[in-house]
Order: structure tokens, then sequence, then C-alpha cells
């Protein structure tokens, strides 16, 4: 092998190297889910989905396991402040206040906060509010990781439901803002055609 193959070699390792650790990067941040739940005639739910390392670093707050609470008392309000800043949601243009009802899967309230377990799983926060009349539209925008220069182009799923049963879905990227109807209509039209299960998201 003479010096310009074995220099060519090295130039093809290097590049390789650096591509893949772009493209290991371009995998924070990349993927979002957001369930939206009317609830009866006057309440909804809006849960928040995102892999467990986005969420710690998103709000530079990392819990190392111990016994020690507070740093998981702290994380769930600045996770709870993020949130409601970045994702706005409105009824017939009317801002809704969204407070944190669960953290986390099988959670019993909101005093059931993160644990060592819960915060390294993928992480799914329960907000609720009720519903101001006149309701007949729904508006959502994600407009999370804007601030973070290592965000890729995050793509957000949206499920709408009913009483349990999802009447829509779609996906976008940040910074959309979605529209649900809330007439009687739609959601009756919807109901007969809903869409197909998906594959939840998982950790990658």
């Amino acid at each position: 092998m003479n010096r310009y193959s074995r220099t060519l070699i090295v130039v093809l390792v290097a590049l390789t190297f650096v591509f893949s650790q772009d493209e290991e990067e371009e995998h924070f941040f990349m993927n979002a889910k957001i369930v939206i739940e009317l609830v009866g005639n006057d309440s909804l739910t809006v849960q928040f989905c995102a892999p467990a390392e986005d969420m710690v670093n998103t709000v530079g707050i990392i819990p190392d396991g111990n016994a020690d609470k507070e740093p998981y008392r702290l994380y769930e309000k600045r996770m709870e402040a993020y949130l409601q800043d970045k994702v706005p949601v409105a009824v017939n243009r009317k801002r809704l206040f969204l407070k944190v009802v669960q953290w986390k899967p099988g959670g019993k309230g909101r005093e059931d906060g993160f644990d060592s377990a819960a915060i390294y799983s993928p992480q799914k926060i329960l907000f609720a509010s009720k519903l101001p009349p006149p309701r007949d539209y729904l508006d959502v925008t994600a407009n999370v990781w804007t601030e973070r220069t290592d965000a890729g182009n995050t793509l957000v799923e949206y499920n709408f439901v009913q009483d349990g049963t999802l009447l829509k879905r779609l996906w976008t990227g940040r910074e959309k803002r979605v529209r649900f109807s809330l007439s009687p209509d739609s959601l009756a039209q919807w109901r007969k055609n809903p869409p197909p299960p998906v594959k939840e998201l998982e950790e990658e």
C-alpha cells in the first residue's frame, strides 16, 4: 500500500467519523407527540410526550436518581412553566390556562411526581383545563425547542380524541398552528372515519 492509498484511507475514516457524529446529533429533539382529548362537555386534557433525554435537557435539570426529591420537584416546576409557554392552546382565540394533573403514566394526581424510574422513561405529561364558551374551534402550536441550536427539524404528531376515541391525527413541524373543529357535525364525521392506529412513541 503506497502513501497515497494510506492517506486516502485516513481521510475516509475521518469523514465517516464526522458524518456519523452529525447523524447522531440529529436524533435529539426530533419528535414529540401532543394528545388533545375532549372530556365531557366542558373540559379537555393535553398530553405532551417526548423522549426522556430531550425533556431533561430542555430545562437543564437532570436528577441523579438519589433519595433527594428536591431536583425532581424543581424539574416539574420548570417543565410545567416551559410547556405552558411553548405549547399554547386556544379555543376561539381565547388562550387556555393549562395545569399539570399527572406527571407520568399511571400517576395518581399532581402530587405523585417524577422519580428515578419515570424521569428516564419516555415522558408523558398531562395537562387539563376547562373549555370556555363559545367552542367552535381549537388551535394548538408546538413551539418547543426553538431556543436550542442543537434541535433538528422536529416532527410533531397531533392526536385529537373525544372521550377516549381517536378522531383525527396529523403531523407537522414546530411553530405550525394546528386547528381542530369543535362543531358537533365535524366531531360526528370524524368519529365515523377514525384514523388507523400507529406505533407508540419510543425512546431512541
